[in-house]
């Protein structure tokens, strides 16, 4: 017994602060700090509209671009806006639908640059959106950051996760998530359908 290393831990007051493991950034739901909450890690504040951040404003995404820097989260989950990409709103493309697209190509760009910030200190993040989203074709910075050796491109079926419809039912919703960690795109990549549920 002599020879056995005893290591014991004293709780003292000191200001070390804890980085989160993870923050969501234009998420409506949380869902995942949340989650990662429940499993007993440290989350960062959520930041969307309904956080009070409009990231259409340079100040707010200033903001945000600063906090990310000073809590340097592990993983940032990045979901722009899908809704003026989406199939159905480009089946009878308009003038407005390719203005309403321009406008919102500076929230995809601002996810963009995080994703960058993330990478360049040794973080990781995860840019999601439906996988039929025409920002994966028209947005030039996002089609810049899927070629970087860095990134890996995971599309998946969302009922092998377990989304259900509103009657109850799994749903599919094919989905395209970039991301710079390894693991997350093993988890996620070619999970696609079985096809035994309506």
């Amino acid at each position: 017994c002599l020879n056995e290393s005893f290591i014991t831990c004293v709780k003292h007051k000191s200001r070390v602060e804890v980085k989160p493991l993870v923050q969501e950034i234009y998420t409506t739901t949380g869902r995942v700090s949340l989650e990662a909450r429940r499993r007993g890690h440290t989350a960062g504040k959520d930041k969307s509209l309904e956080t009070g951040c409009d990231f259409f404003r340079k100040a707010d995404r200033n903001a945000t671009l600063l906090e990310v820097r000073e809590q340097k989260p592990w993983l940032l989950v990045l979901a722009f806006p899908c809704s003026p990409y989406s199939p159905l709103q480009n089946l009878r493309r308009t003038r407005q639908t390719a203005e309403r697209q321009a406008r919102h190509e500076i929230l995809v760009n601002f996810a963009v640059q995080l994703a960058y910030e993330q990478m360049s200190h040794g973080r990781h993040f995860v840019i999601e959106n439906p996988d039929p989203s025409l920002a994966w074709k028209i947005c030039s910075r996002l089609k810049k950051l899927m070629a970087d050796s860095r990134v890996k491109t995971a599309r998946f079926d969302q009922c092998r996760f377990g989304l259900k419809s509103a009657a109850g039912g799994l749903h599919r919703k094919r989905t395209r998530v970039l991301t710079s960690s390894l693991r997350i795109w093993q988890q996620l990549n070619e999970k696609m359908c079985k096809r035994d549920h309506e």
